[in-house]
C-alpha cells in the first residue's frame, strides 16, 4: 500500500507466508507481541492484514533496539534512553490492580460480593446502564474487572472468595487490633479480614463500632455528646488504604483501634509526584482500577 493509499498488493500470499510472519514477530520483539495475521483481498489484490491489540507497555524493542518516530522518519532510541522511559512509564502509569491473573477463574469470585457490588452501584446512581439486565460476567466486563475472559487483580481484591484471594494474594488482607492505649504491648482483640473487600467491609465497621465510646465536646456553654468514630470517615480511610497500598509488597494492611483514635498502616510509600507537603492537593491512585470501582 503506497503512502497515498493506493493498493499495490502482494503476490503469492500463502498460509506458509502468514506462519513465517507470525514466527518473525515472535522472534524479534520484546516484550513479545502476538498479532492477528490474516490474508485479505481488496480490489482484486492480495494484502496481509496485521491486527495488534493495545499493549500493556508503550515500549517494545525490535531485534534488541527501540525505535521512535520523528515526523516521517524512524530513529533509534539509545539503550539508556529506552530504560529511562520504561522506568518512568512503570513508575507513573502502571496500574498493578488491572493486571490479569493467569490461573484465576470466575469460580474464585464470591456471588455475595458481586451482589453487594450491584447494590452499591445502584445506590450510587453513577452507573447509567440498567444493571438488572446484565449478567454478572457482563457487569464485571463493563467495569473492566474482567478482560479477555480473565480476572484482574482488582476483581480478586474486591470480590474474591477467601480461598481464591489467599492462593494468589495471601497478603491482601486487613489485620485489626484493639488496645486501650498505645502503651499496651499486646492487642486485647485481634481479627484478620481476608477475601474480597466487599465480603467484609461492613464487618470492619461493626468491629470498630462495638467499642465506639461516647465523648463530650465543649461548645460554648454546652457539652455535645458524639461518638468517637463516625462510619463514613472510617470507611473512607479504609477505602484509601485499599486503593493506595502497594500490592507488590508482601505485607498486610494494619488497622489499630484505640479508645479515641484509629491508626492505619498501608504498605507502600508515596507514589511519584506526591509528598508530605502536597498530599492534600495531589491525587494519584496507585491502583486506578480499584479506585474507579470504589
Amino acid at each position: 500500500v503506497k503512502n497515498d493509499g493506493q493498493i499495490i498488493g502482494i503476490q503469492n500470499v500463502t498460509e506458509k507466508t502468514l506462519r513465517e510472519l507470525a514466527v518473525y514477530f515472535n522472534d524479534n520483539f520484546d516484550p513479545k507481541i502476538y498479532p492477528q495475521i490474516e490474508k485479505e483481498i481488496q480490489d482484486g489484490r492480495s494484502l496481509i492484514k496485521v491486527i495488534l491489540k493495545k499493549s500493556e507497555t508503550p515500549y517494545h524493542t525490535f531485534k534488541g533496539i527501540c525505535y521512535s518516530r520523528s515526523g516521517s522518519a524512524t530513529i533509534k532510541v539509545s539503550a539508556e534512553e529506552y530504560q529511562r522511559r520504561l522506568i518512568r512509564y512503570k513508575s507513573l502509569n502502571l496500574d498493578y490492580s488491572s493486571v490479569l491473573i493467569k490461573d484465576a477463574t470466575f469460580e474464585d469470585l464470591s456471588p455475595d460480593a458481586i451482589a453487594e457490588l450491584r447494590k452499591l452501584l445502584t445506590q450510587s446512581e453513577r452507573y447509567t446502564q440498567d444493571i438488572k439486565n446484565l449478567s454478572d460476567e457482563q457487569l464485571l466486563k463493563n467495569l473492566l474487572l474482567v478482560r479477555d475472559n480473565k480476572l484482574t487483580l482488582a476483581a480478586l481484591i474486591l470480590l474474591g472468595k477467601e480461598e481464591g484471594v489467599s492462593k494468589t494474594l495471601p497478603y491482601a488482607e486487613i489485620r485489626f487490633g484493639y488496645k486501650v492505649s498505645e502503651d499496651e504491648i499486646r492487642n486485647q482483640d485481634t481479627v484478620i479480614f481476608q477475601g474480597g473487600y466487599l465480603t467484609y467491609y461492613k464487618k470492619i465497621w461493626e468491629k470498630i463500632n462495638a467499642r465506639n465510646i461516647t465523648v463530650h465536646i465543649p461548645q460554648g456553654m454546652l457539652l455535645l455528646e458524639r461518638k468517637a468514630f463516625e462510619e463514613e470517615s472510617i470507611r473512607e480511610a479504609v477505602n484509601n488504604a485499599l486503593i493506595h497500598r502497594d500490592y507488590q509488597v508482601a505485607q498486610s494492611i494494619f488497622l489499630f483501634q484505640y479508645q479515641t483514635s484509629i491508626k492505619i498502616k498501608s504498605p507502600g510509600g508515596f507514589v511519584e509526584g506526591v509528598n508530605i507537603n502536597n498530599i492534600l492537593d495531589e491525587s494519584k491512585p496507585r491502583n486506578k482500577l480499584i479506585a474507579d470501582v470504589i
